[in-house]
């Protein structure tokens, strides 16, 4: 299982790196969708979030910073767009 990132944003105000990554199904485990948070200056991981299971199949292909802090997601299979506080 491959965690291949599929978009990253840089939000200068706070000096983070969104990324957000996923992997396929591979047969021992599900198809899962992270956005992570790390440290622009350091590159230390801050924080991760993988996407809950209940809200079904999904691929995350795009992050964004909003001007109130707010991240959003983009689901590129379910169509959807997750905002994050």
């Amino acid at each position: 299982m491959v965690n291949d990132i599929t978009a990253l944003v840089i939000d200068a105000r706070r000096g983070d790196l969104w990324v957000v990554s996923g992997t396929e199904a591979d047969g021992e485990k599900p198809a899962a969708a992270v956005l992570h948070r790390v440290q622009l200056v350091s590159g230390r991981p801050l924080a991760s979030w993988p996407l809950p299971p209940s809200f079904g199949a999904a691929r995350f292909g795009d992050v964004d910073v909003g001007d109130n802090d707010t991240v959003f997601v983009l689901d590129v299979v379910g169509r959807r767009i997750f905002p994050v506080t």
